[in-house]
């Protein structure tokens, strides 16, 4: 089934209402993307700033009626104002996911009076929302601290921006699902449900690059109903679909598509829309009884850069990247990017049928690798016959100085410093089938109790890491440990404890939050992290 945002959302016209990107640091100041050409031409005045602060300040105060007599918004006629304002709210949709609880669905209608000659817009009104305000603000708090624990996991670590892009990318696909029920379109609920359909993974994929910095775009596909993001890095332009790139059904901690549809250019996106959904007809744009159909073969674009025009994404920088091997998440420890790749059976081992993996240390800006390691694991059986899977169905990922994965009977971890193995032999008898980090020392993994790795009937399970606030290594929280927290937010240092054990709040941040919540755990007033 395909993975599809609903089409009806770009067809509507009388939608009203324009709001620019609210900064970091205050929700009623706003912003606007510095490189959408079309929109910022059409806010290239005083007035229509103006305008377009008080429409989103309303909005978030979820006003039903918005004046904007004071502003005195005026255009030569009705149809200047419905191109106008369709410009504008499809920014607002694509480009504001602050704005969740608007109902885009229901029908905006304006007021206005004829001055001059000329048409002025009065007010907004019949503007409705999906929840109350207090629910907004709470959905939209816990949104916020989301959006801050992403960004917090790829800033400090000395990576570029297109670094960060992947390991974004990679957190999605490994921590994110399709939503298969097609009800969650918005970047807020994305990350409340931790699922979402494709116009969701791109609004909170631009989220993120929003906060990093990085220039981004929201690309929309009316033929094949999609959606997906476009980057900015230097001079050239990238596609990033987080969307395809991730299974249906989920698969556990895996980046199945081998990382496919990122970074990519033009012609890639367009030779996988042709495998994927082969040729497509699709109504003529040019005729508006809708009833000529044109036939979409997979010699041009298929899709448009909401707000901007001519964007061309013909770069082969990263198409022999060497992560293009990979189905799992590229793992940073100590700044240092690392992937696992699947090698197939493991030939060296006769006694059993067992599947071997490397670890890779990507080199180069990413660009390179070198082998670290490898591991073997018993090879991935289904129940019912017994035979044998064709993969290495595990996670990947960093805490501390050590890269974590799952064989198909133990967790298993190598340490990049003094390069030990430790194993973690399950409790039960079901096969893992993939494993993340859930934060706060919180180790998720899954296994399948029926055939086949698509199976939703999973069952799962966390282990705790005892390391996480023991600074001193006694296998404990204590007032000592306490201590060393003190000291670390001091000097950022304590002996050879790794900063990764102090973040008790499993934000990927060390302030003054963990130290408040690792007080509360010595004090017996909560019972752990």
């Amino acid at each position: 089934m395909s993975k599809r945002i609903v089409a009806a959302i770009l067809s509507l016209v009388l939608l009203t209402g324009f709001f620019c990107i609210p900064t970091a640091a205050q929700d009623d100041t706003l912003e606007i993307h510095p490189e959408l050409e079309k929109v910022y031409s059409l806010l290239d005045n005083s007035t229509m700033k103006a305008f377009a602060n008080a429409l989103y300040e309303g909005m978030r105060l979820h006003q039903t009626t918005i004046s904007m007599s004071d502003y005195h918004l005026r255009f030569n006629n009705a149809d200047e104002i419905s191109e106008a304002l369709q410009l504008l709210c499809d920014y607002l949709y694509f480009y504001v996911p602050e704005l969740f609880s608007v109902d885009f669905f229901s029908t905006y209608r304006m007021r206005y009076r004829t001055v001059s000659g000329k048409v002025e817009v009065t007010s907004v009104y019949n503007i409705t929302y999906t929840c109350s305000q207090a629910q907004a603000e709470l959905y939209l708090a816990q949104y916020k601290k989301e959006l801050r624990k992403i960004v917090n996991y790829v800033s400090g670590k000395g990576l570029t921006d297109t670094q960060k892009i992947i390991a974004v990318h990679d957190y999605f696909v490994a921590h994110y699902e399709y939503d298969l029920d097609y009800l969650i379109y918005d970047a807020v609920t994305f990350f409340r449900e931790k699922k979402g359909v494709c116009s969701a993974y791109t609004n909170a994929f631009f989220a993120v690059m929003q906060r990093l910095g990085i220039v981004s775009y929201v690309v929309t596909d009316n033929i094949h109903a999609h959606a997906w993001n476009i980057v900015k890095i230097g001079s050239n332009y990238y596609h990033v679909d987080c969307t395809n790139d991730d299974p249906s059904p989920d698969g556990y901690g895996m980046v199945p598509s081998r990382h496919e549809l990122l970074l990519t250019t033009d012609s890639r996106i367009m030779e996988h829309h042709i495998d994927y959904f082969g040729e497509v007809e699709y109504p003529d744009p040019a005729d508006p009884e809708g009833e000529n159909m044109l036939l979409w073969t997979g010699d041009e674009p298929c899709w448009q850069v909401a707000g901007l025009d001519n964007v061309v994404c013909n770069s082969n920088t990263f198409e022999n990247a060497p992560w293009h091997e990979s189905d799992y998440p590229i793992a940073i420890c100590n700044g240092v990017g690392y992937m696992l790749v699947d090698t197939g059976d493991d030939s060296s081992i006769t006694t059993a049928s067992y599947r071997k993996a490397e670890i890779n240390r990507l080199n180069s800006g990413w660009m390179s690798a070198s082998l670290v390691t490898t591991v073997s694991s018993p090879a991935w059986r289904a129940p019912s016959n017994n035979s044998i899977w064709d993969n290495f169905y595990s996670g990947f990922f960093a805490v501390g100085n050590r890269l974590y994965l799952n064989c198909s009977n133990q967790l298993w971890s190598y340490s990049v410093t003094d390069h030990t193995v430790q194993t973690i032999p399950r409790s039960h008898s079901d096969q893992m089938y993939g494993c993340l980090y859930a934060g706060k020392g919180v180790i998720q993994y899954c296994t399948k109790s029926r055939d086949g790795i698509n199976d939703e009937n999973g069952l799962e399970y966390e282990y705790s890491m005892p390391e996480i606030g023991d600074a001193n290594g006694d296998e404990q929280v204590t007032a000592s440990d306490l201590v060393g927290l003190r000291v670390y937010l001091l000097v950022g240092t304590v002996g050879n404890t790794h900063p990764d054990f102090f973040d008790v709040t499993g934000d990927y941040s060390i302030d003054i939050t963990d130290l408040i919540h690792m007080k509360k755990c010595v004090a017996g007033d909560i019972d752990s992290f």
